[in-house]
């Protein structure tokens, strides 16, 4: 009964004919053997034809070429087909020599079977592995390279190892051109030592870390917007950090996209409110203008009565004083809608005005250093208008007692602050107060801080009070011109 051969084609490559027969005979007992050869040469001329799976290989030949040279032009020419070398030599310069070819097997002379047997068949299983992980890997590549998006490798010393089809066009760099002393602050410069230690981290942990937008420039200088992606740390088998991959996009179009879309946004806020201040003004003119004088004329026709009559006397005396206070009242509105103060006052003056008009409770502290006197008309209607709705929140809606009110110049910034010890605030996502007619205020202001390009905060807790952090850029768009 014949054994059944394992798979796999064996050659063997040996100049003395006794060993050689020797290594056929012991081999045929498992493998095929594909041919016998005596030197290298006659090897490399029928390689093509009998398709060798593995190569027993002798490192002395007859002939011109030895065995680490025929395994050399194998390796070049034909791809790599497992090799086992043959030898009695044990010199380090030959084991070196042999190493450099990344041998599938080293068998010293003189051999026994199972020593060769074994050999072939953890040889012939290396082979197979590795042709499974090309096959994943070539998968894999071909996947990363399909990708869209923006990959980098670097190890743990920060050299670049891989970068994809789409690092390398918006980069500029190929990957051909990347050499293993290449680090990721030559390829991004962008790097800030900042940048660097926040992408970077020391720790050994390593969880993703979001890559928010920023500019690069290229290898030819072009600025690049990039974002949208993350680091991510890469673990060996050992759990030992391997180094990391960076994954980002270009995202120039987006960021002039969004930027266009708040721009318009703004436009949009600044002419609703510009609409809603002409509208004050409207209303304001008619107060003063239609019902002011009305009244005006109505008290003028009162004082022109008889005093001999005292009945009516008595009569008009009241109703003086009702057209007295509705004047006042009427004075008081149109003042609130269009303060006239603004138009002749810096912005401390009429803030300062402002907060000793409210009645107390509450007690209203303020204070303002280094704010600019030429702000903009637009900027002063806007920040009076912000400290308006928030003290009219503070004393209707938040029961307030204390309010201090803040303006500091920060450089570049001006800072607003507005504290009060009330009840707190309704805010989306906080467990405070209902305070259902809140909601428009706090949009207001919200607006007109967006339209100054600026930020603004809120810290609220029930039975804590409100805390109000607002910061508006001082550029030449809210500086008035001189």
């Amino acid at each position: 009964m014949e054994t059944e051969l394992k798979a796999g084609r064996i050659v063997i490559v040996e100049d003395v004919a006794v060993i050689r027969l020797h290594l056929q005979h012991i081999v045929s007992k498992d493998y095929l053997i594909a041919g016998t050869y005596s030197s290298g040469e006659s090897l490399l001329a029928e390689v093509d034809v009998v398709r060798p799976d593995l190569i027993l290989m002798d490192i002395i030949l007859d002939g011109e070429l030895n065995g680490l040279e025929t395994a050399s032009l194998i390796k070049n020419l034909h791809g790599n087909i497992p090799i086992i070398f043959l030898t009695a030599l044990t010199d380090d310069q030959t084991i070196k020599q042999a190493k450099e070819l990344i041998p599938y097997g080293y068998i010293m002379k003189p051999f026994n079977e199972r020593e060769v047997l074994t050999g072939i068949e953890m040889a012939l299983h290396r082979h197979a592995v590795e042709q499974k992980f090309d096959r994943l890997n070539s998968k894999f590549l071909t996947v990363i390279n399909a990708i869209n998006d923006c990959i980098i490798q670097v190890n743990t010393e920060y050299k670049v190892v891989y970068i994809n089809p789409a690092a390398e066009k918006l980069l500029g760099w190929s990957m051909v051109e990347i050499n293993e002393d290449m680090r990721i602050d030559q390829l991004l410069p962008f790097l800030s030592q900042e940048r660097f230690t926040q992408f970077f981290s020391t720790d050994r942990v390593g969880s993703n870390r979001d890559l928010s937008e920023f500019l690069i420039l290229d290898r030819h200088g072009n600025e690049q917007i990039i974002g949208d992606g993350h680091i991510c740390a890469l673990h060996a088998t050992t759990g030992n950090m391997s180094g990391w991959v960076i994954v980002f996009r270009e995202i120039k179009s987006k960021v002039l996209e969004r930027a266009y879309r708040e721009e318009v946004e703004k436009l949009r806020l600044a002419n609703i409110i510009e609409g809603q201040e002409l509208e004050r003004s409207r209303l304001a003119r008619e107060l003063h203008d239609g019902v002011g004088q009305i009244l005006g004329a109505i008290r003028m026709h009162l004082n022109l009565l008889s005093d001999d009559h005292r009945e009516v006397q008595e009569a008009i005396v009241p109703v003086q004083d009702m057209v007295m206070e509705l004047i006042d009242e009427i004075t008081t509105i149109s003042e609130n809608l269009v303060p006239s103060k603004l138009r002749n006052f810096d912005l401390v003056h009429c803030l300062r005005s402002l907060c000793k008009s409210f009645n107390q409770p509450p007690v209203i502290h303020f204070n303002a250093l280094d704010i600019p006197e030429n702000l903009s008309q637009s900027t002063r209607v806007n920040i009076y208008r912000i400290v308006q709705e928030s003290l009219h929140n503070a004393q209707k809606y938040a029961q307030a007692e204390n309010i201090t009110v803040q303006l500091l110049r920060d450089e570049d910034t001006l800072r607003i602050t507005i504290e009060d010890d009330g009840i707190g605030m309704s805010l989306p996502g906080a467990p405070a107060v209902e305070l259902s007619r809140e909601g428009r205020g706090l949009n207001n202001m919200r607006s007109r801080v967006q339209i100054m390009n600026g930020t603004i905060n809120w810290d609220s807790t029930p039975a804590y009070g409100t805390h109000i952090n607002i910061e508006i850029p001082l550029n030449q768009q809210l500086i008035q011109q001189l």
